[in-house]
């Protein structure tokens, strides 16, 4: 007696090759490192404090990064410190980035890391990135990764520039880069 039908089979096939495409180990460990990513950004603000007279909501950019984008889009009503947090997608370098109070560079973009910190020198945005060696030029908070954790490299010189303040319970778990 044949339970499955060649014709079953044969219309089963391209589901399961879809399906083995997208549940690739690579393409989970990918999804499950955006959306602890995007945890991170939201949680981060919580350990900062603006200048003074830093008055609006909170603009999380997110710089070219979709899949980061999206997830923190589904949250809606996100808050940090009763601030209200909007998430706004950025796509290039320009006039834009003087809106971020926190922007987010991700390390695929690393070849415009330099200019997205000039395009920020001057303004109140914390600058994160996952880009290795992002707090080594400048940038604000590097997120490496060490087996299964996220740990922060914190550029304090760059952060104090911008007139940022980063709570101490943050930077005691974090490193703490200095510019020579």
């Amino acid at each position: 007696m044949n339970f499955f039908p060649r014709r079953s089979i044969t219309n089963l096939l391209p589901l399961v090759v879809i399906a083995s495409v997208c549940l690739t180990p690579s393409a989970i460990a990918a999804t499950a490192d955006d959306k602890l990513k995007a945890a991170i950004l939201v949680k981060l603000s919580k350990f900062v404090t603006w200048p003074e007279n830093y008055n609006r909501d909170l603009n999380l950019c997110i710089f070219r990064s979709d899949a980061i984008f999206k997830i923190l889009q589904r949250h809606a009503n996100l808050t940090s410190n009763k601030r209200p947090i909007k998430i706004t997608p950025v796509e290039r370098v320009s006039s834009e980035l003087d809106q971020c109070s926190i922007l987010y560079i991700p390390a695929k973009d690393a070849y415009q890391i330099r200019q997205v910190i000039m395009g920020t020198a001057y303004s109140p945005a914390l600058t994160i990135s996952d880009y290795a060696g992002f707090a080594d030029v400048g940038g604000m908070i590097e997120l490496s990764k060490s087996g299964n954790r996220i740990r922060f490299r914190i550029n304090l010189d760059s952060v104090l520039s911008s007139k940022i303040r980063i709570a101490s319970p943050l930077l005691e778990i974090s490193d703490v880069v200095e510019r020579n």
